[in-house]
């Protein structure tokens, strides 16, 4: 009896949602028109949500009439910086040869910046911030010559 019973009341209702859905559901309206439609809708957020509107709204404008708030910024973003890749390698053994590679570069050239960083799944070490390729190659020439060994991993690359 008890199956019976369930199985009256999922007909049920089946038989109520299909004559209701229909009229629930009617047209899709747009949040516009269910604004307009319905005004006793309120729309709560905070203040901080609000600031951050405001000011993005702001720089559009700025933009606009434009002008540009991080013009210098954006300046220097754009100009090319180069740098002499010395190594880079993901073995096993990578992390010491990268630091005994920056400890050799940094000790031999002093007047170069030398950066050893882990990209991963790559161990890098460079050299320099150079403002035109030919700088950039001319520090590779004399890190070519200083360790003759490092020529296979010596590139120049833009940072």
């Amino acid at each position: 009896m008890t199956n019976i019973g369930l199985y009256i009341r999922v007909c049920v209702v089946i038989v109520l949602c299909s004559i209701i859905a229909p009229q629930v559901l009617g047209e899709e309206q747009s949040i516009t028109e269910r604004l307009s439609a319905n005004p006793a809708i309120t729309i709560i957020q905070p203040e901080a949500l609000t600031s951050r509107i405001n000011k993005k709204d702001s720089f559009s404008n700025n933009s606009e009439a434009g002008t540009n708030i991080n013009s210098s910024t954006r300046q220097a973003s754009k100009t090319a910086i180069y740098r002499v890749e010395v190594y880079a390698d993901n073995s096993r053994e990578a992390k010491a040869q990268a630091t005994a590679r920056m400890n050799n570069v940094q000790s031999y050239f002093t007047h170069y910046n030398v950066f050893l960083t882990f990209d991963s799944p790559f161990w890098r070490v460079k050299v320099g911030d150079f403002r035109s390729r030919s700088d950039a190659e001319n520090a590779l020439a004399e890190i070519e010559e200083a360790f003759p060994a490092y020529s296979p991993y010596l590139r120049i690359v833009r940072n």
